[in-house]
């Protein structure tokens, strides 16, 4: 039901922000006039004051991501119109953020991963797995996260790890497997990616830094309220408990959050495929790609060309 009045959803706004059901009721109110819409959506992002970073890197990436993903092809075309005329008020703004992203947090980043010791930090979450007895859960968390490159919502999520891999991975382009395979020491079968709606159902191998049967022991002992989690209760209560914990284990790993643990893992993938195999720059791309989870398109043209 959507019988709100404008007291109603300025409520809901200054308590939650833009949520679905104000974005339901926007439709209903001002389905025949998008820009309508987009004078009363800059009106609640204006009472909530918002920096303009979380404007362009966190409110209009969901306001769009709900109205876009909708079933409702009429919500769909309206969204999609919303979404456009958002994008071109805030482009500028975008453009300068992703801007000095690219100039100065970037490099920033390169080198604080390139002075980690990768190797220490994965030889750490082996051992911690290993001997788990005595700690704690989010540590046993952050080492899974370590050696699966999975992000902590697909850790704790609704997703699932399955029996340990063939060790040979088949990226898949297109969402077809290509005809080139890779070998692995260890891998797993994982199914639940996030951030991809092509790939959530999608089953395909990942390489883990550890092996894979005591990966699938550990991951079991996890506090079952703490597992199969959908993203909001992982966002809300999980990232707390973690955030606590890897802090503590700054000092000892040198790791400045549990996101650290994909860039991590992603060096380490990357130096063993460098030293296995003698591949291009687009076939190292499509392979890592495969295993981070990334939708990797490629234009017919060249699917038949080699």
């Amino acid at each position: 039901m959507l019988a709100r009045t404008n007291s109603d959803i300025d409520s809901i706004v200054r308590r939650s922000g833009i949520t679905s059901e104000v974005l339901d009721w926007l439709y209903e109110t001002y389905k025949d006039s998008p820009p309508a819409a987009v004078k009363q959506i800059n009106q609640f992002i204006s009472n909530k004051e918002y920096t303009i970073k979380t404007i362009c890197k966190s409110v209009l990436p969901k306001i769009k991501k709900y109205l876009c993903g909708s079933s409702d092809y009429h919500l769909i075309a309206w969204g999609m119109e919303v979404s456009a005329l958002l994008n071109q008020q805030y482009k500028k703004a975008t453009d300068q953020i992703n801007l000095e992203y690219d100039t100065i947090v970037n490099p920033q980043k390169q080198l604080f991963f390139e002075s980690l010791d990768s190797s220490y930090i994965a030889s750490w979450a082996r051992e911690t797995l290993e001997n788990e007895n005595g700690k704690k859960w989010h540590t046993i968390s952050l080492a899974l996260a370590i050696v699966s490159g999975r992000r902590m919502v697909e850790i704790h999520g609704e997703n699932r790890f399955y029996d340990c891999g063939h060790g040979i991975i088949t990226p898949v382009v297109n969402g077809r497997q290509i005809d080139k395979s890779y070998n692995f020491p260890q891998t797993l079968t994982f199914v639940g990616q996030a951030k991809s709606k092509s790939r959530t159902h999608l089953k395909f191998q990942i390489p883990v830094l550890c092996d894979a049967n005591l990966f699938l022991e550990r991951i079991s002992t996890l506090p079952p309220q703490r597992l199969n989690l959908d993203p909001t209760t992982v966002n809300k209560i999980i990232s707390s408990a973690i955030s606590t914990a890897t802090k503590k284990l700054r000092k000892q790993l040198g790791i400045k959050s549990y996101k650290d643990s994909r860039d991590i893992y992603t060096n380490l993938v990357m130096s063993y495929i460098d030293r296995s195999y003698d591949l291009s720059e687009k076939e190292r791309e499509i392979l890592l790609g495969h295993i981070l989870g990334h939708e990797i398109k490629i234009p017919t043209s060249e699917r038949y060309s080699s």
